[in-house]
């Protein structure tokens, strides 16, 4: 009976442990992207003022994109731009809009 009885706490403090773990890496992807974002947006505003134009892609701007997946694109012609980093999707409109 005590077998048991350690077998069953066992098994209910590792998904416990487990469910915890996932949590801080779910947590640990916000704030990656979200300080990516960030950095992200600084750039592209520094480059925007710098050349009064949107980039054409990614690759004139530096920033650390801490290894996350981004994705750009640039919309109604050159008038603003959409970025996406994990969930996170932001957009920058020139000021006529």
């Amino acid at each position: 009976m005590n077998k048991k009885k350690a077998l069953y706490l066992g098994i209910i403090a590792s998904l416990a442990i487990a469910f915890t773990a996932y949590l801080f890496y779910k947590k640990s992807l916000s704030l990656k992207s979200e300080a990516s974002a960030s950095e992200l947006q600084k750039a592209l505003l520094s480059y925007i003022e710098k050349e009064e134009k949107y980039p054409v892609d990614l690759g004139e701007i530096k920033f650390n994109n801490r290894n996350l997946k981004v994705s750009y694109e640039v919309l109604e012609n050159g008038r603003g731009c959409r970025f996406t980093i994990g969930s996170q999707s932001l957009e920058l409109w020139d000021e006529k809009r």
